[in-house]
């Protein structure tokens, strides 16, 4: 196991307060979300105390709480926990930026993430980049993008899957901000989520003592 903070939370019963946690924890779901936190690339993440490794972190496990919530696939759950992973890379700044999205989508080819990866075929691949460009802007651009990206009309139903988990994951964290508004999720679970996202961030800012990297 890497040295995470939010891995040794986790395995280290730190996190289980949360009876959505345990019960994640105690899933086929934890598998996905354990080898997604062992392959982040951390050296690719947005250097930030805003954007960096800790919202990524928290990124991901909010994700894997959707996928189980929303039943995700095996196959769809990794596909999302990599969208989380990179969604942020190709940021600049800690400023609102529509554009950083599609900066981090076209850096998932660049930096040879998707080919380390190892699991999903080009047009997944397509469907996954149209979901992260597509994550920063309006939800009434994802056609457009999806267009643009060149995914295929069997995969748009898995890339909107993406792209709105995605979203959901990523406006949850926002409790770090202090700025969450509920009416911009998806998801019923999403909505059910926010609790534990608070928690999260809490546990995750008074343990930061235990992070080695």
């Amino acid at each position: 196991m890497n040295s995470l903070l939010i891995s040794k939370m986790l395995w280290g019963k730190l996190l289980n307060r949360d009876f959505k946690i345990q019960a994640l924890l105690s899933s086929p779901y934890a598998i996905p979300l354990l080898n997604s936190y062992n392959g982040l690339d951390t050296e690719v993440l947005y250097k930030s105390s805003i954007h960096g490794k800790g919202h990524i972190e928290r990124v991901m496990l909010l994700g894997a709480l959707i996928a189980r919530a929303e039943k995700l696939s095996r196959h769809e759950t990794n596909l999302l926990l990599f969208a989380c992973s990179y969604h942020d890379i190709g940021r600049v700044n800690d400023r609102r930026d529509d554009l950083h999205g599609r900066r981090s989508a076209l850096m998932i080819d660049e930096k040879g993430l998707w080919e380390r990866f190892g699991e999903g075929n080009e047009d997944e691949l397509r469907a996954v980049q149209a979901a992260i460009c597509t994550h920063s802007v309006n939800d009434s651009m994802f056609d457009e993008l999806a267009e643009e990206f060149g995914v295929k009309e069997e995969l748009i139903p898995l890339c909107k899957t993406l792209c709105f988990c995605l979203k959901d994951a990523d406006n949850l964290d926002r409790v770090r901000l202090h700025d969450l508004d509920t009416k911009y999720l998806r998801y019923e679970s999403s909505r059910n989520l926010v609790n534990t996202a608070e928690y999260i961030f809490e546990e995750y800012s008074k343990n930061e003592d235990l992070q080695l990297d």
